[in-house]
Parts: C-alpha cells; structure tokens; sequence
C-alpha cells in the first residue's frame, strides 16, 4: 500500500477511528501499568470498517501483539495481522461495535486465524529466566548460556529447572513447547 500510515488511516470509518483510538489507548495504559518484562503475549485486537476500492465498507480484523516495550514501557516492537473479510457488508448507521461478530455462512471466508497464544504460568517468569529460556531455545548448552550470560554454569541449570517447574513440564523439549506459546522465543 502506497502512502504509508496516514493513507491506511484515510481508509478507516470515521466512526470507528475514535474508537479504536480510545480503545488501543485504554490498552497501553492498562499495559504501562501492569507489564513486565516476561508479559510477551499482550495483543490488541479490534474489529473495524476500511474502505474497499469501489467505495463500500469491508470489516477489517487487527491484531497488533506487542513484542517489546521501551524502558518508559512503550511498544518498541509490534507484530500486525491484518484480516479482511472479502464479502460486502452494509452497515447501518448505529452499527458502530468493533467487536461486532459477522454470521458464519458456512463458507471460510468469515474464518479468522487464531494465534495460538497461551497466558504465561501463573508465576512470574524473571528477566534472567527469559534471557536463559530464549538461549535453550536457540539451542544453547548450559555452559554456552554461563558463559553468554556471565554466569555459573550451576546457575543456568537452576534457572532451567526453575522453568521446568512453572511451565509445569517434564523435560526440556517441552519447555520449549510450551514457552514458545507464551512469549516469543
């Protein structure tokens, strides 16, 4: 799409525009206030109308997953998706929820991918237990994790047995199974 930002914000329904606006606002204050550096899976998502080429409206779906934060908490990495419904659909003027559910008319094109995105485990995974998990998954011993992290190799271990236990896994493959549903590794 040429034009960049400002031309896709052109296209949005003026109705919905503000309320995407307070709704991504109202998210990233309740992100500021609650994030912390292991919350990996935070996603925005809202429901709105683009134009199409020949003039209706077409339903949009927009995920934004919010990958890395800044030191003031803000998004430095996000990962977009965006799912356009390919069938007209004529809205009335009080029809304005961005959360609005179409009807399924059997046929896929009303189906939206699901990411496949898990809440992380009830305890709090630390900065240091993210960096360590990230490296096992890149394949790293434990003693290429000491060495990379300046740290013992005893204390690496620990750090995978610490995450083994609040994934609630036996072994490390599954470790990585799961936490690759969780954050992004």
């Amino acid at each position: 799409m040429s034009g960049g930002v400002s031309a896709f914000i052109a296209l949005i329904h003026p109705s919905d525009y503000s309320i995407l606006l307070s709704q991504y606002a109202a998210g990233l204050t309740d992100i500021k206030k609650n994030q912390s550096c292991s919350d990996k899976n935070l996603c925005l998502t809202s429901h709105l109308r683009i134009t199409h080429g020949d003039g209706h409206y077409v339903k949009l779906l927009v995920d934004l997953i919010l990958l890395n934060f800044d030191e003031e908490k803000k998004p430095a990495k996000v990962f977009g998706n965006l799912k356009i419904y390919p069938k007209r659909y004529h809205f009335g003027s009080q029809e304005t929820d961005l959360n609005y559910k179409m009807s399924n008319s059997g046929s896929d094109d009303n189906e939206v991918i699901q990411l496949n995105l898990q809440k992380p485990p009830s305890e709090k995974v630390s900065c240091r237990e993210l960096q360590v998990l990230k490296l096992i998954a890149h394949g790293y011993s434990a003693k290429q994790i000491a060495h990379k992290l300046y740290i013992s190799e005893h204390t690496a271990i620990n750090h995978r047995k610490n995450l083994i236990e609040k994934f609630q896994v036996k072994n490390t493959a599954e470790l990585i199974k799961n936490a690759s549903k969780v954050y992004w590794l």
